[in-house]
């Protein structure tokens, strides 16, 4: 485990991508107040953002290329169902999406970061009061602060999400369900790394996590801080590798929903090179937890033991089986690609005891299953990703694919998490599969209340979610792609058999109109069938789409 952080630690330093932030004008007086008002515990996300892309830029500014592209997209929509309400209570509408942004990527020696940022206002034709906008930023980088030892991993992130996978869920912000959050993230995290010689290489982060979200979800905002260390293993044990870790979090309720969690581990493993392509491997440890009464222990000795294989550098494959606090635990994480397929596989068990993700947006990345496509052809991977995202945009692929709703809960879970992907180039096309299956589990008892009203937790101790997701595009000419897509996602109340299944099919066509100007057209059609309320919805949607850059 020390090992594989390491490694982690290692290739984040070499190379991190993602994006940041930038407002617009018009209605941004409320944002800016929001910008600056104070706050009983701490600051707010959008400042500490703001404060932690800051830290980033400051030394590096100078080293680094920059690129700043401002972007314009301008969207109509009409939509047969708004609230997407069942069948006879339907309402149709016209909505009108202005989302004005920025795009800014920096590349140095020192410094990597990129960020893009879009406030998105609606309009509706009939529903006037419904007019609002919220905010869009992905955002992250990478400072070496001295001499490639020490570094600041920063990142901030807002997004619209699902709150509960039990009612009806939108992947458009302008439906009306009631369902649907925002959710603000900012996570800094300074850490040193060096090599005792050839002997060993020694790590130290710190790490600080802020979470909100909006309306009744609110009252679920968190705040993690942690710490890592570990040594392992250098180049001069070839044949046997180990490393040691330590780790210990402590999570914190913003508004009191939860008492303080903390979560404490040790380890220690070993790594066996029995072949050139094949290595055994085993970790050790013990955990101290405490996060109020649950189900089984939450402090104790956990074991695991696996097998590495790569046969090649295309091919790798690593599994462990072992026994943890919450009782046998599983593992896998494999991968392949060959000149025009990538193929991904994982499994993984793990007790979830924040609110929500860290990780905003909670969805499959796109980019994440073609950045294997283009590996051989673009070896660089600041190359590659420009590359990839260039390859987005000219086949009209969404950013993300579906996946399982990350909702928001006051509750100590077990997620047993499968997990898949596929994804094939050719010359006209591309193809993209995803499946999933999220099963969790409520761990809390006694003191520990659900947060009634969004919480599946309130309606069974088990939720479990199952799903996929496919897009087929084809290139018609230099300038014009097609898209055929289609997804399920089930979600389920294990205690009493009811579930809630959704159905989207869409279709669509991109076309390159100038230089800086693209157009797109597309239809959906998206079915709710609700085993809880015993009613079924239906939505079909038109979206013309302009998208300007500057």
């Amino acid at each position: 485990m020390g090992t594989a952080t390491a490694m982690g630690t290692a290739m984040a330093a070499a190379n991190l991508r993602q994006k940041n932030n930038g407002p617009h004008r018009d209605d941004m007086a409320s944002f800016v107040a929001h910008l600056v008002r104070p706050s009983r515990r701490k600051l707010p996300v959008s400042v500490s953002a703001v404060f932690a892309v800051g830290i980033l830029v400051s030394d590096g500014v100078n080293s680094a290329d920059w690129t700043i592209t401002p972007t314009l997209n301008i969207r109509e929509t009409y939509t047969d169902n708004l609230r997407l309400a069942p069948r006879g209570q339907e309402e149709s509408e016209w909505v009108t999406e202005i989302d004005p942004g920025i795009s800014v990527q920096a590349r140095g020696a020192r410094l990597q970061l990129q960020a893009n940022y879009a406030y998105q206002q609606r309009l509706y034709k009939n529903n006037s009061d419904a007019n609002s906008h919220n905010h869009s930023l992905n955002s992250s980088g990478l400072l070496d602060v001295w001499n490639r030892n020490l570094f600041i991993q920063a990142s901030a992130n807002i997004a619209q999400q699902n709150v509960s996978p039990f009612g009806v869920q939108s992947d458009s912000n302008i439906n009306l369900t009631g369902n649907r959050t925002e959710v603000r993230q900012v996570s800094v995290s300074p850490y040193w790394v060096s090599r005792l010689g050839s002997w060993a290489n020694l790590q130290a982060r710190y790490t600080w996590n802020q979470a909100e979200s909006t309306g009744t979800t609110r009252a679920l905002d968190s705040e993690s801080q942690g710490i890592n260390l570990s040594v392992s293993s250098g180049p001069a044990f070839s044949t046997i590798g180990w490393s040691t870790a330590y780790s210990r979090q402590e999570i914190e309720s913003s508004n009191d929903q939860f008492t303080q969690r903390e979560l404490e581990s040790t380890s220690a493993s070993l790594q066996y090179r029995l072949f050139p392509t094949l290595s055994l491997t085993g970790t050790v440890g013990r955990e101290d937890n405490s996060y109020g009464s649950v189900r089984g222990s939450s402090s104790g000795t956990f074991w695991n033991a696996g097998v590495d294989w790569r046969p090649s550098a295309r091919t790798q494959a690593r599994a462990t089986v072992g026994e943890a606090i919450f009782g046998k635990t599983y593992s896998l994480d494999a991968s392949h690609r060959t000149r025009l397929t990538t193929w991904t596989l994982g499994y993984s068990e793990s007790i979830v005891a924040t609110p929500g993700t860290f990780s905003v947006p909670s969805s499959v990345s796109t980019a994440a299953i073609l950045d294997g496509l283009f590996v051989n052809q673009f070896p660089n991977p600041v190359e590659r990703e420009q590359v990839v995202a260039a390859f987005i945009a000219v086949s009209g692929l969404p950013t993300s694919l579906a996946t399982s709703v990350d909702f928001l809960t006051n509750q100590v879970s077990l997620s047993k998490r499968l997990h898949g992907g596929f994804g094939l180039r050719g010359v006209r096309s591309s193809l993209l599969l995803n499946i999933f299956r999220d099963d969790r589990t409520n761990q809390s008892i006694g003191t520990q209340t659900t947060f009634l009203g969004t919480d599946p937790f309130s309606l069974s101790d088990r939720v479990v979610q199952t799903g996929y997701s496919a897009i087929l595009t084809w290139r018609f000419s230099e300038h014009t792609s097609g898209s055929v897509s289609g997804s399920q996602t089930r979600s389920k109340l294990a205690d009493t058999g009811q579930e809630l299944t959704k159905n989207r099919l869409g279709i669509g066509i991109s076309h390159q109109l100038q230089r800086r100007i693209r157009g797109s057209v597309n239809y959906r059609i998206t079915e709710h069938e609700s085993g809880i309320s015993g009613t079924t919805s239906l939505e079909n949607a038109i979206v013309g789409t302009l998208s300007f850059t500057f």
